[in-house]
C-alpha cells in the first residue's frame, strides 16, 4: 500500500515540475516492485509520469526536453517522458508504455489520459516485439544476478514476472498485465505456484541484497517457458500499423486543432 503521505508528496512534486519547467503532466504513476506487487520492505518508489510541452513548442524548429530524470531522494525515483516520444514508443508496441497505463497506482489521471491511450493500445499490440522484450530482459537478470549458483531475491523476481509476461502473450496473445498476481494465474495448477508464492512471502521481509541459492523446480518451469515462447515468437505474422490514431490523440492532448 502506497500511504497518503507519500501521495501528497508525488502530488505536490508533480505541481512543482510543471512551474519549474513550463510543462503539463497528464499522467503519473508507480511503476516498478510496488506496482508490480512484491516490493520489500526499503523499496524505493519508482514514480513514472507522462507530459507536455506548450503547443507553441511543437510548432517551433527548436528542440525540446523529450524526458526527464532526477536523481533518487527520500526513496523517491523519479523520471518521465513527452508524450510524443511515448506515444513513438507505444508504436513499435513498447511494453513499459503498455505497463504504466496498467498501475495500480495512480498518483494524477489528467481527464481520464489513462483509459483514452489505453483504448488504443490493442491497435499497436506486437506480441512478437513484447515477447522477445520479455525474454531479453529474463536473460539480462540471469547475467547480472547469478554468481556460485546465487541469486538476489530481488532479481529472481524479475526473471520470473518477464517469463510470466512472455507466456501470457504466448499463450492468450494479448497485452500481459503488469501485475505479478496476475500474471501468476497462468501457474495456478503447478506445484511451481507453491515455489513461487513461498518465495513472495519471503520477498515481502527480505533486505534488497539478501541472495538464495537458484530453485530447481523453479528453474526447470522457466527453462519450459522461455521454450516455449521462442516458438511461439517465430509463429506470429508480422503486422503493419499506421500512426494514424496516435497523431490523433496526439493532437487532441496538445490542444491542436487543424
Amino acid at each position: 500500500m502506497i500511504s497518503e503521505e507519500i501521495k501528497i508528496h508525488v502530488r505536490n512534486k508533480i505541481a512543482e515540475l510543471e512551474q519549474s519547467y513550463h510543462i503539463r503532466i497528464v499522467y503519473a504513476c508507480e511503476s516498478g516492485s510496488r506496482a508490480w506487487g512484491f516490493a520489500s520492505p526499503d523499496s524505493d518508489y519508482d514514480i513514472r509520469f507522462i507530459y507536455t510541452h506548450p503547443l507553441k513548442k511543437y510548432l517551433s524548429v527548436g528542440n525540446y526536453k523529450a524526458e526527464m530524470d532526477f536523481a533518487v531522494t527520500n526513496d523517491i525515483d523519479l523520471s518521465g517522458w513527452e508524450l510524443r516520444k511515448t506515444l513513438g514508443l507505444l508504436f513499435k508496441s513498447n511494453a513499459t508504455v503498455f505497463e504504466w497505463l496498467q498501475s495500480p497506482v495512480v498518483y494524477h489521471n489528467e481527464d481520464d489520459f489513462r483509459e483514452q491511450l489505453w483504448q488504443i493500445c490493442p491497435e499497436y499490440f506486437k506480441p512478437t516485439t513484447l515477447i522477445y522484450h520479455y525474454l531479453g530482459t529474463v536473460k539480462s537478470a540471469y547475467g547480472s544476478g547469478v554468481s556460485d549458483g546465487l541469486i538476489k531475491i530481488k532479481k529472481y523476481f524479475y526473471i520470473i514476472r518477464p517469463v510470466l509476461a512472455a507466456l501470457w502473450v504466448a499463450e492468450k496473445e494479448e497485452i500481459p498485465p503488469m501485475e505479478f498476481a496476475k500474471l501468476c494465474e497462468l501457474i495456478e495448477n503447478d506445484p511451481v505456484y507453491k515455489v513461487v508464492q513461498a518465495l513472495l512471502e519471503q520477498k515481502k521481509v527480505a533486505k534488497e541484497g539478501e541472495r538464495i541459492a537458484l530453485i530447481p523446480e523453479l528453474e526447470n518451469f522457466i527453462e519450459t517457458a522461455r521454450e516455449k515462447c521462442e516458438l511461439a515468437a517465430k509463429s506470429f505474422e508480422k503486422q503493419q500499423f499506421t500512426t494514424d490514431s496516435l497523431d490523433t490523440f496526439f493532437s487532441k492532448t496538445i490542444g491542436y486543432e487543424n
